[in-house]
């Protein structure tokens, strides 16, 4: 991926990318929005700043609308691995790539639509 700095296109380092962790009784609560960088990448950053914190849910858009299917199932793989209880995605997601994650994952994977309600 590329970004636009300074008038030019360089490859974007994702410095600009937030992650709010939020502590719940049930575990930590990853939001973020657009998850360029990767949610299983987040989601393995959050645990070496949080060793040994259950990471209870991430919620956000995961940028897969134009992602090959077998890279959207190589994802999902990766964030059955880590270890998050509940995926919550939504956003730039897109259609496809929510059904590929929902084959994937099953019930552990939700899409987010205005006027959902969660308990984390």
């Amino acid at each position: 991926m590329f970004c636009l700095r300074a008038g030019q296109w360089v490859p974007d380092d994702f410095s600009h990318e937030q992650t709010l962790v939020l502590e719940t009784p049930r575990g930590l609560v990853l939001l973020s929005s657009c998850c360029h960088a990767g949610a299983d990448t987040i989601i393995r950053e959050v645990q070496a700043a949080f060793p040994g914190r259950p990471i209870q849910a991430i919620v956000g858009g995961f940028h897969l609308y134009e992602t090959p299917d077998q890279e959207v199932r190589a994802l999902a793989r990766r964030l059955r691995d880590t270890g998050v209880a509940q995926v919550l995605t939504g956003h730039c997601t897109g259609e496809r790539g929510f059904a590929l994650l929902r084959e994937e994952l099953g019930a552990q994977v939700t899409q987010f639509s205005t006027g959902l309600v969660v308990e984390l």
